[in-house]
Protein backbone atom coordinates (compact mmCIF):
# COMPACT_ATOMS: atom_id res chain seq x y z
CA UNK A 1 0.00 0.00 0.00
CA UNK A 2 1.49 3.32 -1.13
CA UNK A 3 1.58 6.00 1.86
CA UNK A 4 -0.68 8.58 2.38
CA UNK A 5 2.99 11.05 3.55
CA UNK A 6 6.77 10.32 2.59
CA UNK A 7 9.23 11.82 3.67
CA UNK A 8 12.94 10.31 2.82
CA UNK A 9 16.26 11.86 3.39
CA UNK A 10 15.25 15.31 4.24
CA UNK A 11 17.84 17.92 5.65
CA UNK A 12 16.68 21.10 6.56
CA UNK A 13 19.28 24.10 6.60
CA UNK A 14 20.15 27.65 6.99
CA UNK A 15 22.78 30.05 5.83
CA UNK A 16 24.34 31.49 9.65
CA UNK A 17 25.40 35.07 8.71
CA UNK A 18 27.83 36.23 11.06
CA UNK A 19 30.28 33.19 9.89
CA UNK A 20 28.78 32.30 6.29
CA UNK A 21 28.12 29.02 7.57
CA UNK A 22 25.19 26.19 6.32
CA UNK A 23 24.03 24.52 9.09
CA UNK A 24 21.87 21.42 8.85
CA UNK A 25 19.03 21.69 11.28
CA UNK A 26 17.23 18.68 10.07
CA UNK A 27 19.46 15.65 9.32
CA UNK A 28 18.14 12.70 6.89
CA UNK A 29 14.81 11.95 8.24
CA UNK A 30 13.00 9.47 6.98
CA UNK A 31 9.02 8.38 7.97
CA UNK A 32 5.96 7.74 6.46
CA UNK A 33 2.12 8.24 7.63
CA UNK A 34 -0.29 5.79 6.27
CA UNK A 35 -3.98 7.24 5.78
CA UNK A 36 -6.26 6.56 8.78
CA UNK A 37 -3.16 5.95 11.05
CA UNK A 38 -1.40 8.36 13.85
CA UNK A 39 2.46 9.02 13.95
CA UNK A 40 3.86 10.57 16.78
CA UNK A 41 7.03 12.68 16.05
CA UNK A 42 8.35 12.76 19.77
CA UNK A 43 10.93 15.06 21.86
CA UNK A 44 11.78 17.91 23.91
CA UNK A 45 12.35 21.28 22.24
CA UNK A 46 15.08 22.39 20.02
CA UNK A 47 14.70 19.11 18.06
CA UNK A 48 13.58 19.70 15.15
CA UNK A 49 10.33 18.44 15.02
CA UNK A 50 8.21 21.42 14.24
CA UNK A 51 11.01 22.18 11.51
CA UNK A 52 10.37 18.79 9.88
CA UNK A 53 6.23 19.27 10.12
CA UNK A 54 6.89 23.00 8.68
CA UNK A 55 8.74 21.20 5.58
CA UNK A 56 5.98 18.80 5.07
CA UNK A 57 3.64 21.69 4.78
CA UNK A 58 6.10 23.76 2.93
CA UNK A 59 5.99 26.85 5.37
CA UNK A 60 9.67 26.95 6.34
CA UNK A 61 10.15 30.70 7.52
CA UNK A 62 12.62 32.69 5.25
CA UNK A 63 16.29 31.68 4.86
CA UNK A 64 15.41 28.17 5.57
CA UNK A 65 15.32 25.49 3.26
CA UNK A 66 14.59 21.93 3.00
CA UNK A 67 15.95 19.03 0.69
CA UNK A 68 14.89 15.67 0.12
CA UNK A 69 11.55 13.86 -0.83
CA UNK A 70 8.09 14.67 0.67
CA UNK A 71 4.64 12.79 -1.13
CA UNK A 72 1.38 13.18 -0.03
CA UNK A 73 -0.45 10.87 -2.08
CA UNK A 74 1.38 10.49 -5.69
CA UNK A 75 2.12 14.17 -5.54
CA UNK A 76 5.80 15.10 -4.90
CA UNK A 77 5.51 18.25 -2.61
CA UNK A 78 9.15 20.45 -2.55
CA UNK A 79 8.85 21.34 -6.76
CA UNK A 80 5.54 22.62 -6.31
CA UNK A 81 5.14 25.91 -7.15
CA UNK A 82 3.61 28.64 -4.44
CA UNK A 83 0.02 28.73 -5.98
CA UNK A 84 -0.37 24.73 -6.46
CA UNK A 85 0.71 24.28 -2.84
CA UNK A 86 -1.70 26.84 -1.49
CA UNK A 87 -4.20 25.24 -3.76
CA UNK A 88 -3.34 21.97 -1.55
CA UNK A 89 -3.56 23.19 1.49
CA UNK A 90 -6.87 23.07 3.35
CA UNK A 91 -7.75 20.58 1.62
CA UNK A 92 -5.70 17.72 1.50
CA UNK A 93 -3.27 19.13 4.02
CA UNK A 94 -4.04 21.54 6.97
CA UNK A 95 -1.45 21.75 9.89
CA UNK A 96 -2.43 23.25 13.26
CA UNK A 97 0.72 25.68 14.64
CA UNK A 98 1.91 25.28 17.75
CA UNK A 99 1.51 29.33 18.56
CA UNK A 100 -1.92 29.98 18.49
CA UNK A 101 -2.35 33.34 19.09
CA UNK A 102 0.08 34.08 16.24
CA UNK A 103 -2.18 32.28 13.75
CA UNK A 104 -5.44 33.98 14.62
CA UNK A 105 -5.82 37.84 13.51
CA UNK A 106 -7.09 39.82 16.36
CA UNK A 107 -9.56 41.94 14.08
CA UNK A 108 -11.68 39.03 12.99
CA UNK A 109 -14.00 37.17 15.90
CA UNK A 110 -12.61 33.46 16.06
CA UNK A 111 -16.13 32.40 14.54
CA UNK A 112 -14.88 34.11 11.28
CA UNK A 113 -11.65 32.37 11.24
CA UNK A 114 -12.23 29.27 12.10
CA UNK A 115 -15.09 28.91 9.63
CA UNK A 116 -13.20 30.30 6.73
CA UNK A 117 -11.57 27.41 4.92
CA UNK A 118 -14.34 25.08 5.63
CA UNK A 119 -16.59 27.43 3.74
CA UNK A 120 -13.97 27.99 0.78
CA UNK A 121 -12.57 24.75 0.53
CA UNK A 122 -16.14 22.66 1.22
CA UNK A 123 -18.45 24.87 0.19
CA UNK A 124 -20.21 25.16 3.14
CA UNK A 125 -22.52 27.57 4.18
CA UNK A 126 -21.64 30.53 7.28
CA UNK A 127 -23.98 28.99 9.64
CA UNK A 128 -23.90 25.30 8.95
CA UNK A 129 -20.02 25.82 9.26
CA UNK A 130 -20.38 27.55 12.70
CA UNK A 131 -22.72 24.85 13.73
CA UNK A 132 -20.59 21.97 12.95
CA UNK A 133 -17.76 24.33 14.32
CA UNK A 134 -19.96 24.95 17.70
CA UNK A 135 -20.39 20.98 18.35
CA UNK A 136 -16.55 20.46 17.57
CA UNK A 137 -15.46 23.04 20.53
CA UNK A 138 -18.08 21.78 22.60
CA UNK A 139 -17.08 17.60 22.45
CA UNK A 140 -13.21 19.28 23.24
CA UNK A 141 -14.85 20.93 25.96
CA UNK A 142 -15.16 24.52 25.48
CA UNK A 143 -18.62 25.96 27.25
CA UNK A 144 -20.91 27.88 25.47
CA UNK A 145 -19.28 27.58 22.14
CA UNK A 146 -22.04 29.05 20.09
CA UNK A 147 -21.55 32.02 21.60
CA UNK A 148 -18.18 32.34 22.19
CA UNK A 149 -17.42 31.82 18.75
CA UNK A 150 -18.92 35.54 18.18
CA UNK A 151 -15.74 36.72 20.48
CA UNK A 152 -12.53 38.06 19.51
CA UNK A 153 -9.19 35.97 19.86
CA UNK A 154 -7.70 37.77 22.96
CA UNK A 155 -11.51 36.97 25.05
CA UNK A 156 -10.10 33.43 24.67
CA UNK A 157 -7.95 32.15 26.31
CA UNK A 158 -4.57 30.28 24.88
CA UNK A 159 -6.27 26.91 25.52
CA UNK A 160 -9.50 27.76 23.76
CA UNK A 161 -7.64 29.42 20.91
CA UNK A 162 -5.08 25.77 20.37
CA UNK A 163 -9.06 24.16 20.37
CA UNK A 164 -9.68 26.93 17.82
CA UNK A 165 -7.22 26.23 15.36
CA UNK A 166 -7.74 22.82 15.47
CA UNK A 167 -10.96 23.03 14.89
CA UNK A 168 -10.69 24.86 12.44
CA UNK A 169 -8.31 22.34 10.64
CA UNK A 170 -10.81 19.43 11.30
CA UNK A 171 -13.93 21.20 9.46
CA UNK A 172 -12.12 21.00 5.97
CA UNK A 173 -11.65 16.86 6.61
CA UNK A 174 -8.41 17.01 5.78
CA UNK A 175 -5.88 13.67 4.29
CA UNK A 176 -3.50 14.80 6.85
CA UNK A 177 -3.76 16.81 9.66
CA UNK A 178 -0.38 18.20 11.00
CA UNK A 179 -0.47 18.93 14.45
CA UNK A 180 2.44 20.98 16.36
CA UNK A 181 1.84 20.61 20.24
CA UNK A 182 -1.64 20.70 20.00
CA UNK A 183 -2.14 20.36 23.63
CA UNK A 184 0.83 21.65 24.91
CA UNK A 185 -2.04 24.59 26.49
CA UNK A 186 -4.68 22.43 27.85
CA UNK A 187 -5.25 20.58 31.37
CA UNK A 188 -5.37 17.31 31.74
CA UNK A 189 -8.95 17.14 31.17
CA UNK A 190 -8.76 18.69 28.16
CA UNK A 191 -6.12 16.79 26.78
CA UNK A 192 -8.27 13.78 26.62
CA UNK A 193 -11.21 15.40 24.98
CA UNK A 194 -9.52 16.94 22.10
CA UNK A 195 -7.47 13.02 21.53
CA UNK A 196 -11.04 11.92 21.59
CA UNK A 197 -12.06 14.58 18.68
CA UNK A 198 -8.91 13.54 16.86
CA UNK A 199 -9.89 9.76 16.88
CA UNK A 200 -12.97 10.04 15.86
CA UNK A 201 -12.02 12.03 12.74
CA UNK A 202 -9.38 9.92 12.09
CA UNK A 203 -12.25 6.80 12.05
CA UNK A 204 -14.93 8.73 10.04
CA UNK A 205 -12.79 10.32 7.52
CA UNK A 206 -9.60 8.22 7.42
CA UNK A 207 -7.49 10.90 8.07
CA UNK A 208 -4.05 10.54 8.22
CA UNK A 209 -1.99 12.25 12.04
CA UNK A 210 1.14 13.70 12.35
CA UNK A 211 1.34 14.56 16.05
CA UNK A 212 4.33 16.89 17.21
CA UNK A 213 4.66 16.48 20.48
CA UNK A 214 6.67 16.37 23.94
CA UNK A 215 3.74 15.03 25.55
CA UNK A 216 4.31 11.18 26.28
CA UNK A 217 1.32 10.03 27.40
CA UNK A 218 -0.68 11.92 24.19
CA UNK A 219 1.21 10.19 21.85
CA UNK A 220 0.90 6.62 23.54
CA UNK A 221 -2.67 7.02 23.92
CA UNK A 222 -3.29 8.67 20.16
CA UNK A 223 -0.33 6.88 17.95
CA UNK A 224 -0.12 3.62 16.62
CA UNK A 225 3.64 4.66 15.35
CA UNK A 226 6.13 6.89 16.86
CA UNK A 227 9.72 8.47 15.83
CA UNK A 228 11.33 10.32 18.37
CA UNK A 229 13.68 13.37 17.49
CA UNK A 230 17.17 14.85 18.63
CA UNK A 231 19.28 16.90 17.84
CA UNK A 232 17.34 16.67 14.28
CA UNK A 233 18.35 13.24 13.36
CA UNK A 234 15.82 10.23 14.37
CA UNK A 235 16.78 8.32 16.65
CA UNK A 236 14.72 5.46 17.55
CA UNK A 237 11.17 4.56 15.41
CA UNK A 238 8.86 1.75 15.76
CA UNK A 239 5.54 0.73 17.26
CA UNK A 240 4.51 3.17 19.98
CA UNK A 241 3.27 0.40 22.59
CA UNK A 242 7.13 -1.14 21.85
CA UNK A 243 9.07 2.09 21.75
CA UNK A 244 7.71 3.57 24.60
CA UNK A 245 7.35 1.12 26.74
CA UNK A 246 10.29 -0.67 25.97
CA UNK A 247 12.51 2.20 24.71
CA UNK A 248 16.03 0.75 23.44
CA UNK A 249 18.00 4.86 23.05
CA UNK A 250 19.23 6.58 25.85
CA UNK A 251 17.56 9.87 25.08
CA UNK A 252 13.83 7.91 24.57
CA UNK A 253 14.47 6.11 28.19
CA UNK A 254 14.80 9.42 30.00
CA UNK A 255 12.09 10.55 28.38
CA UNK A 256 10.03 7.97 29.56
CA UNK A 257 11.88 8.51 32.92
CA UNK A 258 10.52 12.37 32.86
CA UNK A 259 7.13 11.52 31.83
CA UNK A 260 6.56 9.48 34.76
CA UNK A 261 8.15 11.68 37.49
CA UNK A 262 6.16 14.63 35.62
CA UNK A 263 9.61 16.64 35.86
CA UNK A 264 8.80 20.07 35.10
CA UNK A 265 12.37 20.39 32.88
CA UNK A 266 12.84 18.27 29.77
CA UNK A 267 15.85 17.47 28.36
CA UNK A 268 17.53 20.49 26.89
CA UNK A 269 18.84 19.48 23.33
CA UNK A 270 21.09 22.72 23.09
CA UNK A 271 21.40 24.47 19.49
CA UNK A 272 21.64 22.19 16.67
CA UNK A 273 24.26 23.61 15.09
CA UNK A 274 26.58 22.79 18.25
CA UNK A 275 26.03 19.44 18.66
CA UNK A 276 29.05 17.11 19.02
CA UNK A 277 30.49 15.57 16.52
CA UNK A 278 28.66 11.44 16.19
CA UNK A 279 25.96 10.56 18.00
CA UNK A 280 24.24 13.64 19.00
CA UNK A 281 23.30 12.63 22.05
CA UNK A 282 26.46 11.41 23.80
CA UNK A 283 27.16 14.76 25.79
CA UNK A 284 24.05 13.61 27.83
CA UNK A 285 24.26 9.58 28.09
CA UNK A 286 26.04 7.91 30.89
CA UNK A 287 26.79 4.51 28.08
CA UNK A 288 28.62 6.80 25.78
CA UNK A 289 32.34 5.52 24.77
CA UNK A 290 34.91 6.17 22.39
CA UNK A 291 32.92 4.55 19.57
CA UNK A 292 30.08 7.36 20.13
CA UNK A 293 32.55 9.56 17.87
CA UNK A 294 30.85 8.13 14.99
CA UNK A 295 27.38 8.31 14.13
CA UNK A 296 25.27 5.41 14.47
CA UNK A 297 22.69 4.71 12.20
CA UNK A 298 19.23 3.27 12.66
CA UNK A 299 19.26 -0.63 12.80
CA UNK A 300 16.91 -2.74 13.41
CA UNK A 301 16.05 -4.55 16.39
CA UNK A 302 12.71 -5.76 16.73
CA UNK A 303 9.96 -5.99 14.35
CA UNK A 304 9.45 -2.44 12.73
CA UNK A 305 11.34 -1.61 15.61
CA UNK A 306 15.30 0.86 15.20
CA UNK A 307 17.01 2.38 17.09
CA UNK A 308 20.35 4.42 16.63
CA UNK A 309 22.56 3.58 19.51
CA UNK A 310 25.70 1.55 19.67
CA UNK A 311 24.70 0.88 23.51
CA UNK A 312 21.03 0.00 22.84
CA UNK A 313 21.08 -4.06 24.16
CA UNK A 314 22.50 -2.70 27.38
CA UNK A 315 18.95 -0.69 28.03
Amino acid sequence: MTALLKVQHLYVSAHRARDAVTVDLVKDVNFTVDSGEAVGLLGASGGGKTLTCLSVARLLPFGVQAQGEISLGSTSLLPLNDTAMAQLRGVELSMVFQEPSAALNPLLTVGEQVTDAACARRGLSYDDARALAAETLGAMGVVGAQKALSAFPHQWSQGMRARALLTAALLVRPLLLLADEPTSALDAAAVGRVLEVLKKAQAQDGMGLLLVSHDWLAVRQTCQRVYVMFAGRIVESGPAAQVLEKPRHPYTARLKVEAQRRWQSPVKTGALSETLAGCPYRGHCSKASERCSEMPTLETVGPGHQVACFHGETL
